[in-house]
Formats: structure tokens, sequence, C-alpha cells
């Protein structure tokens, strides 16, 4: 019984298909190809995939989202808030900071307010004198009935954003509120 062949462009005799056999499962072995299967395809493409989430899990881990992801956001004081202040007393907010943040906030107040930004230390001499000896910051003594901006870019560490009342005179309280949060954003 004769067998029909093919000549290759290689001049190598191959096998015919059959007459029957779907063009889909032919092979040719002059080139070495092979048509993948669908399972074959699903396979390789759940591998590939599955290698594309590992690598961008690994890189997100390692710091590639570093520009946003370590960018937060925390209300230090909600809008709405508002307190008031004897003479000669004050109000503290405390933030610890392991990289640079920015302070931002509008508050209005109707008898004098100063804000302060000091460390631990200086808050201390303050508190314990009763006089301001040191700070990193201040607004200075604001007008009364006024609407301040604060927007204050401060640097790793301890710190204590201090409002004080100003006013010598015992019978002189202030009052300040916050239009908006407070907020401390982390970079």
């Amino acid at each position: 019984m004769e067998s029909k062949c093919d000549r290759s462009p290689e001049g190598e005799q191959t096998p015919s298909p059959s007459p029957g056999t779907p063009p889909e499962s032919r092979t040719s072995s002059a080139s070495g190809s092979r048509r993948l299967s669908r399972r074959g395809l699903s396979y390789a493409l759940g591998v590939g995939v599955a290698i594309v989430v590992l690598v961008v899990a690994a890189w997100g881990l390692m710091g590639g989202f570093r520009a946003n992801a370590s960018s937060s956001t925390v209300v230090l004081v909600p809008a709405g808030t508002s307190y008031t202040l004897p003479a000669g007393q004050l109000n503290i907010v405390s933030i610890v900071l392991g990289s640079t943040g920015t302070i931002n906030g509008t508050l209005a107040e109707s008898f004098g307010l100063a804000i302060y930004l000091m460390t631990p230390a200086q808050l201390a001499a303050f508190v314990k004198t009763l006089k301001i000896s040191g700070y990193e910051w201040t607004s200075g003594v604001l007008a009364n009935n006024s609407i301040y901006g604060l927007s204050l870019i401060v640097q790793p560490g301890s710190w204590d954003i201090v409002f004080v009342n100003p006013n010598t005179d015992q019978f002189i309280p202030t009052s300040y509120g916050f239009y908006t949060d407070l907020t401390l954003t982390k970079t």
C-alpha cells in the first residue's frame, strides 16, 4: 500500500493529512509550529494574568505607588467646631509626623487669637511660665472679628498647634470656630 507524501520546501517528504482531518489539527513538521487548543490557550492566558497581577502587587508593596498611596489627609478639627477661651488660656492640637506634612484650615475669631506651632519642649516651657519663650511659627495676633486661612508646611517630628487668647483682661474671652476642616496632609 502506498502512502501519499507532500514535499516540504527543504525537499523532505511529509505525510499528507487524511482528507477528513480538520485544518486546525494539522501540523507542519517543517515549521515546527502547532496551534494551541482552547483549553491550552485558556491556561496560558490564566498564567499570564496571574504573573501580571503578582508583578503589580509586588511593585505596589515595594513602594511603586508611593506618590498616591503615602499621601493621606487627616482631619484634626472638623468644620463647624468652635471654642471659647478665657483670657490668657490656650487650646492644643498635638501631631506626630514621620514625613513632611501640610496643615490647612479656615477659621474665624471674635476678640483676638494667636496661633503657634511649638515643639513639646517649647509648649512645656510656655505652660510652666505662662510666657511664650519660643516657637517655630506664629500667626501673630489676629485682628478682632477676622477670618484666617491657615496653610503651614510642617517638618517631621512632634508638634503642638497652640491656639491662645492673647487678651490680658480677664473679662475678654475670645471665640473661634472652623469654617473648614483643620487638616493635616502627609506627603
